[in-house]
């Protein structure tokens, strides 16, 4: 995938996903969630008070807590959005 520079626009409409970012999330250790590897998944880096986190969530809602399953919604809406 090669990477194409948005609009500001479109930066403007998926900074909002940093509103819906679940604290759980942040608070919890680093790597993998469910297996990404096997059906896909998305890679989450947040940053934020000088610390960085990342992690690899599975696309697979039933591979994930529940707890996350809007958010995931959210990244996939931005991902449509931004066609990527």
């Amino acid at each position: 995938m090669q990477y194409q520079l948005k609009e500001e626009a479109a930066h403007q409409q998926v900074v909002d996903l940093l509103q819906q970012f679940p604290v759980d999330l942040f608070l919890s250790p680093e790597g993998r969630i469910g297996e990404p590897t096997q059906a896909g998944g998305y890679y989450i880096v947040y940053h934020r008070d000088g610390e960085s986190k990342g992690w690899w969530i599975d696309v697979r809602k039933t591979a994930v807590p529940a707890e996350l399953h809007a958010f995931m919604d959210a990244v996939q809406a931005e991902l449509d959005f931004l066609d990527l």
